[in-house]
């Protein structure tokens, strides 16, 4: 969080109400007091905070409801839409399952190691809401009944311990291809990923159908998150060595955490619904709790040029959970409206292309191309000169770690089986690249003066559909609502005005924010 004051002050901010925490801010010099008190009387410094520096993380007080600190940044949290949470898909589900292991009842089940079929909560759960997800997108009322289908044997299938609910994986599970000392995990074991999940099913069923129960289902299953991490009894939530909160997508023994990013943003989300359907104080502080972790461990996770990591306990590459994590960080700066958020994604999609897009592509003049072995070392290169553009096929555009930029794989002509260094002047991958809408909208500024900007409209094939050239006399801000790499060009499309709907290149003189 970043503090800009004018000029010296001292005040007092009322956050609640009643009996909950009230925060003063004393600002003296270069520097900020944060302190909280309960009851007006006792107060409990949280930190001395240097003003210069650009985001502060403070820590949460331990209360009778939560009986464990942890690092939380103090932020707002706005209502989000479906389409903007990370399980919304443009996808639609056929109505007939075509799962491979399904019950007597039709559910879905898990084969596991042991040959068996068996409940397995977070594989039910996303499926429940991908039906919801096309019930939203269709109306067609076969979906919500069996979403129902699948709320309900999550109830069935729930215990209780300590009070909450959990959901029990009842088989042995190897955690990483190449396990380490405690990567099999026992049965039976438990999944802060599968109580947010399960806890989003009910919300949204809760939403669509007013049933009581689904509210009831939600409230039991999040008194797991507010339980510490136990040797003996199922848990979700525990604070890791830094002091951040980490809901545990493998939570059976508490020495020894996994801390799976991705599982821990699906948990995440399940307390954002529950904390929207409910406004209970202790959802949103671990909310932001568990936001705070995201932004203060993402650096770690990230791997510039290439794929994000798994897990902190396996920091191996995952290329299939990329773009998972992208729209997660995606979803995340629409539920907080933090650019770090924007930048990760902008990042994320940087670092690594979907390899599995291919389209036409431009070569122009002399082209270097290479092969790689799996270790994205240079086994042979050639070059070829194309004195006029000429139209290829191209199969991928992909990064390599240790190798600089982007890389197309040429499928056709003299180039063919040779992948090439992208650059959109000589070899351009001819299309509209991985679109990613933002909200709440963005900014770009565009510098003055000469020359005049061009904004453009293109079909889906990158060819220019139509133009609108403007001059600006003096520094002029826009809302942006999407970015997309158009003809292997980094573009911001405008969201209002004169040119909404129009693309322009990101340049030295377009300045995203």
């Amino acid at each position: 969080m970043q503090f800009r004051w004018a000029i010296p002050l001292v005040f007092a901010l009322a956050l609640f109400c009643g009996a909950e925490p009230v925060m003063k801010v004393e600002r003296s010099g270069p520097k900020l007091t944060i302190e909280v008190s309960s009851d007006l009387t006792n107060w409990h410094a949280f930190t001395n905070i240097d003003l210069g520096e650009e985001r502060q993380f403070f820590r949460a007080l331990t209360s009778d409801r939560l009986p464990f600190n942890f690092i939380n940044e103090i932020g707002n949290i706005r209502t989000v839409s479906w389409n903007e949470s990370p399980y919304f898909s443009t996808a639609i589900e056929s109505v007939q399952d075509g799962w491979g292991v399904l019950d007597a009842e039709g559910i879905r089940m898990y084969r596991a190691a042991d040959g068996l079929a068996h409940e397995h909560p977070v594989l039910q759960g996303n499926y429940a809401l991908s039906l919801i997800n096309s019930y939203r997108a269709t109306t067609n009322a076969e979906y919500l009944a069996k979403a129902e289908l699948y709320g309900e044997r999550l109830i069935e299938t729930a215990i209780v311990s300590r009070g909450a609910w959990f959901y029990p994986y009842d088989f042995d599970f190897q955690i990483d291809p190449t396990p380490l000392p405690g990567d099999v995990i026992h049965k039976t074991w438990y999944s802060a990923m599968a109580e947010g999940t399960s806890i989003a099913v009910f919300a949204q069923l809760y939403e669509l159908t007013g049933k009581t129960v689904y509210l009831n289902a939600a409230s039991n299953t999040f008194q797991a998150f507010k339980l510490p991490a136990s040797q003996t009894e199922p848990w979700a939530s525990d604070a890791d060595e830094t002091g951040c909160l980490w809901l545990e997508e493998y939570a059976q023994d508490p020495q020894n955490h996994q801390f799976v990013l991705n599982g821990h943003v699906f948990a995440a989300w399940g307390l954002y619904e529950y904390w929207h359907m409910t406004g209970d104080p202790d959802a949103l502080r671990l909310l932001q709790g568990a936001i705070t972790t995201v932004k203060h461990w993402f650096p770690f996770f990230r791997t510039p040029g290439y794929v994000v990591k798994y897990s902190r306990k396996h920091a191996n590459w995952a290329a299939s959970y990329h773009p998972v994590i992208i729209q997660q960080m995606n979803s995340l700066y629409s539920l907080t409206g933090d650019l770090f958020f924007a930048h990760a994604v902008d990042d994320l999609l940087r670092d690594y292309p979907n390899p599995t897009i291919h389209a036409q592509g431009t070569l122009k003049g002399a082209i270097n191309g290479v092969q790689f072995n799996e270790d994205g070392i240079i086994t042979n290169s050639t070059a070829v000169l194309f004195p006029e553009p000429t139209i290829v096929d191209v199969l991928s555009r992909q990064t390599f770690p240790e190798q600089p930029g982007g890389w197309l794989k040429i499928g056709s002509g003299a180039l063919s089986g040779f992948f090439v260094p992208e650059l959109y002047t000589q070899a351009a991958m001819n299309c509209i690249f991985q679109e990613t809408v933002f909200s709440p909208v963005r900014k770009i500024t565009l510098r003055a003066g000469l020359p005049a900007f061009t904004f453009v409209k293109y079909f889906s094939d990158g060819t220019v559909d139509k133009t609108n050239t403007i001059y600006f006399g003096v520094n002029q801000p826009l809302e942006i609502d999407a970015t997309a790499t158009i003809n292997s060009r980094l573009h911001a499309r405008v969201a209002s005005g004169e040119v909404a709907g129009y693309w322009i290149p990101i340049t030295s003189r377009v300045v995203l924010d």
